[in-house]
């Protein structure tokens, strides 16, 4: 029987479920119905601080963001543009908003759209953020001027007098590409349900949630489409990235190219200059750069192919690591998965699983910053556990290769993540006599440690180089005056703190520590690595000067080991499994409030949750809300970043 038989013949019960996920499908692939603003309904932009944005032109053409009422001169007309909540914005006299060269907004075409500025509203429930169709965020400068930039603190503001009369389940506004891209995904999950899954996998309840994990991913991806308003490759990822178009594109290390560059380049580079050569120093190692390589090829093709600029931050280059994130996350399920059903049952490893990938901020950097450093961590630890398992069992040098090459990776993205070695060494001891053993058992077979060493230093040979070359030295210390605070640990803060505590908006967490106590009277082989390897981890990366890791969702250092983490999870979740009484259900309803708040913190993450800021008093206050209050900038604490870099206490630490 083929699989469109096997539909056919589906029972009434799944013929209901198959159309459900459809009509979801369906709907959620419509645009919002929105009452197009017509051209003579006029709107004002209030700012937060009650101001509002002023169609009075300063002496340098300029819109200005001053004026505390709203007078006839300060209203603006919509005027819909291609695309969802595209506007043209005209002034009371006629002339439309653009912005120049500069990323200033002005005043001029008169009486014609066609070089005019094309803005997006944002919406946060009340609130709204303008944008520009490219992506940029607009700011209030120094001069009270608008600019618009891709960077600082974007304006909030509400729209007085507009109408829309939204409305989800708007037919007319089907969206037929993202509708194609999740069918086809609904059909190739129902594929692999009936040709493969339903008879020959065995653990099927967990492989449904890796399937869950991975599709809802997509799902969220193919929804939020990143690449179309923002900035994919931004923030730290700008320097993890531009090793590839120096090298492949513009065959240029020393980045000399940038004195001179394409008329038509629009990419963003971050180096430093340094002295001694003369060349262009990066601050970050080239470990990101090497996972991002078959996405940036794929994108180099696609860009070739569609007649796209071809120096590598165009938009299928943007697309492609869209998908980045959620690609290197899955791969490390998948083998988080094998290694928790060696020890673990299928109903406990699915918990644990969707634990790891719906209820942490593991799935905002999936989703929301997927070229950030921590999925394609997360994705190579997984792996490293995977194989040191398997080099217990059959010590040969194939599992010594992989293991060398994949710990030398997971120090080139993130030198700390080195740490992970500690899981290969104390695997498996359980007595003080076992450590005299394993010092006999490396002994033994010193060929291959010694291979697992030498292909570590190895995978740094082009770091090393790319170092001797840009700044003459083999070795460089690239983040100069930032560094470690070894005897100030900020533990409590990175633990509990309302700035970017782990147990504050990672919870789930908790219980993977508590399930330490559980995993020693359960599966002690895994006790020592982790009782090392946690503390040592927790000390090392709240000792960083920027205990809270700059803007992110939580605290986003501690993804990279979750997988490791997700053992002593597993083992609470083992404990009540095997009870016999209501209790069994404390790890469902733990998982449930788990994923629930982190669902909606992350889509809070874009809104009320500020980026480093947060104070006891914003957390609560916007506990429910997806919307910014009018009093935000009083909630919430920036941190002095110039005294934190000194070792000095900032302010904000409650």
């Amino acid at each position: 029987m083929n699989l469109l038989e096997r539909v056919i013949h589906f029972d009434l019960k799944v013929k209901k479920r198959f159309s459900i996920v459809f009509l979801c499908v369906f709907f959620s692939s419509c645009h919002d119905a929105e009452k197009v603003l017509p051209t003579d309904e006029a709107v004002c932009f209030k700012l937060v601080n009650n101001n509002y944005l002023s169609a009075k032109k300063n002496n340098q053409n300029r819109l200005e963001g001053i004026g505390k009422n709203a007078f006839s001169w300060e209203k603006f007309f919509l005027e819909k543009s291609d695309g969802l909540n595209h506007y043209y914005i005209r002034a009371n006299s006629g002339l439309y908003l653009a912005y120049n060269n500069s990323n200033k907004v002005v005043f001029g075409n008169e009486k014609e759209k066609r070089n005019a500025g094309v803005f997006e509203l944002v919406s946060n429930k009340e609130y709204y953020q303008l944008k520009t169709r490219e992506g940029n965020v607009f700011n209030l400068g120094s001069q009270k001027e608008i600019r618009a930039t891709g960077t600082g603190k974007p304006l909030v503001f509400s729209v007085v007098n507009e109408v829309r009369g939204r409305s989800w389940d708007s037919f007319n506004g089907i969206f037929f590409g993202r509708f194609l891209i999740q069918l086809l995904g609904l059909l190739g999950v129902m594929f692999l349900y009936f040709k493969y899954l339903r008879k020959n996998v065995k653990n099927l309840f967990s492989y449904k949630a890796l399937i869950i994990i991975g599709f809802v991913g997509l799902f969220s991806i193919a929804n939020i489409q990143k690449w179309n308003y923002e900035k994919v490759i931004a923030n730290d990822s700008i320097i993890y990235y531009e090793y590839l178009p120096a090298a492949f594109i513009f065959n240029d290390m020393s980045f000399s190219f940038l004195q001179d560059p394409p008329a038509d380049f629009k990419g963003d580079v971050w180096v430093r200059h340094n002295e001694k050569t003369g060349r262009k120093a990066i601050k970050f190692t080239m470990g990101m750069s090497i996972m991002y390589l078959p996405f940036f090829a794929v994108g180099h093709i696609g860009a070739k192919l569609f007649d796209y600029t071809s120096y590598g931050y165009s938009y299928p280059y943007m697309v492609m690591f869209c998908f980045c994130g959620w690609f290197y996350a899955f791969i490390g399920l998948y083998y988080l998965r094998k290694i928790l059903l060696l020890y673990f049952n299928d109903v406990v490893t699915s918990f644990t699983l969707i634990s790891i990938g719906l209820g942490t901020n593991l799935f905002y950097y999936i989703t929301i910053d997927p070229t950030m450093t921590h999925p394609a961590s997360f994705c190579l630890i997984a792996m490293f556990i995977w194989f040191t398992i398997k080099w217990y069992n059959q010590k040969n040098l194939k599992m010594a290769f992989l293991l060398g090459a994949l710990i030398g990776v997971i120090a080139l993205i993130r030198p700390t993540n080195a740490l992970i070695a500690l899981v290969f060494i104390f695997f498996k001891i359980t007595t003080i006599q076992q450590v005299k053993e394993r010092f006999i058992l490396f002994w033994k077979h010193k060929a291959q440690i010694l291979m697992i060493v030498f292909l570590a230093i190895l995978t740094w040979l082009p770091q090393f180089i790319f170092w001797k070359y840009s700044t003459g030295d083999w070795l460089y210390f690239s983040y100069e005056d930032e560094g470690f605070f070894f005897a100030n640990p900020q533990i409590f803060n990175g633990l509990f703190s309302y700035r970017k505590g782990w147990f504050v908006y990672t919870p789930i967490m908790v219980f993977s520590i508590i399930g330490l106590f559980f995993t020693y009277r359960n599966n002690k082989k895994w006790f020592a690595s982790l009782c090392v390897f946690i503390p040592l981890n927790i000390f090392i990366v709240y000792s960083w000067w920027c205990w809270w890791y700059g803007g992110s969702f939580g605290s986003r250092p501690m993804i990279d080991s979750y997988a490791l983490m997700a053992i002593s999870l597993a083992s609470f979740y083992h404990y009540f499994d095997k009870l016999r009484t209501y209790l069994r259900s404390i790890p469902l309803f733990i998982m449930f409030l788990a994923i629930s708040l982190n669902l909606f913190q992350t889509y809070q993450a874009k809104t009320c949750l500020h980026y480093d800021g947060m104070t006891e008093e914003a957390y609560w206050t916007n506990f429910t809300t997806l919307g910014w209050p009018a009093n935000y900038e009083k909630l919430i604490m920036r941190p002095d970043y110039k005294k934190a870099i000194k070792g000095e206490a900032e302010y904000n630490t409650k």
